[in-house]
Order: structure tokens, then C-alpha cells, then sequence
């Protein structure tokens, strides 16, 4: 990846690591990302970078979760959503035009 200067679509399903997993990516990598979709799992235990997590969803202008795609979402309401420990998980679709 790192010889390739393309634009490319990132797409992650871990089963509760997304945010560590991209909080540990670095900012050059998400640069070249055109768009994107994780899988937010509300679950304890979690230890990540929640600072360079925000970072990454902030470069990106567009944010909508799966299940309400009209409505547009700030990176600070998707870390309300993970804010909860009830089990649920929503797909998070991001992009850059």
C-alpha cells in the first residue's frame, strides 16, 4: 500500500475492534481512503486511542450509520453511540468527495 498513491475504499469488520484497529493506523493512510464503512459493536472492554480514532473520523465530511442513512453524523455522536455497553452494532459509511 504504501508504494500505491491511488485513492482506495476501506471496509473493516472485526467484531468490536474497528476503533482500535484505525486508532493505530496512521493519518497518511486515511489521506488516500475515499471512502469507508466499520462495524461499531457497544461492547465493554475496549481499548483504544478514542483521540486519533476521532482524528480519522474527521477527515471525513460524510458519516451516516447504516440504519439511518439520510441524516448526516458528527464523529462526536459516533462516539455517543459507542458509549454503551448493550450489544448493539451498527455499520458506520464514511467518505470524502
Amino acid at each position: 500500500m504504501k508504494d500505491d498513491s491511488n485513492s482506495f475504499i476501506y471496509k473493516s469488520d472485526t467484531q468490536g475492534y474497528d476503533e482500535a484497529i484505525i486508532a493505530s493506523i496512521d493519518k497518511e493512510f486515511w489521506s488516500r481512503v475515499k471512502c469507508g464503512v466499520i462495524e461499531l459493536w457497544r461492547i465493554g472492554g475496549k481499548n483504544y486511542n478514542k483521540d486519533a480514532f476521532l482524528a480519522m473520523l474527521d477527515s471525513f465530511s460524510f458519516k451516516v450509520f447504516e440504519k439511518n442513512p439520510g441524516v448526516n453524523v458528527h464523529s462526536s455522536e459516533v462516539l455517543s453511540f459507542l458509549d454503551h455497553e448493550d450489544g448493539v452494532f451498527d455499520d458506520l459509511v464514511f467518505w470524502r468527495t
